[in-house]
């Protein structure tokens, strides 16, 4: 399998309001299954993670929520935060260290 050390995960975050960023070097799975399946494979929380805000789906609509389509008015704040990711994500593949990357994109 892969090292920890090389893997940079991005998933999506229904805790974060639509077109955030947050980016952490470990922590838990936070009840996102993905997260969780990452971390059961891996054996191991101390991953950088980025997640992408998708914003909070109506009570019992989760599931078709995190599968659904944005709406045509959120497509500009969705298009500016996968801009925003693909930077993060290219400044970390070069090199950038996590806490300078927390500290740059984490602050909006």
């Amino acid at each position: 399998g892969a090292a920890v050390e090389a893997i940079f995960v991005v998933c999506d975050d229904m805790n974060l309001p639509l077109g955030r960023i947050r980016i952490r070097s470990r922590g838990s799975h936070g009840g996102h299954k993905g997260l969780l399946s990452v971390g059961n494979s891996l054996r191991s929380w101390e991953f950088p993670r980025l997640r992408m805000g998708i914003g909070k789906p109506p009570p019992g609509e989760e599931v078709d929520f995190v599968l659904g389509r944005f709406l045509p008015e959120e497509e500009p704040l969705v298009e500016k935060m996968v801009d925003e990711a693909a930077r993060a994500v290219s400044e970390y593949l070069q090199g950038e260290a996590l806490e300078n990357l927390m500290n740059k994109y984490n602050a909006g």
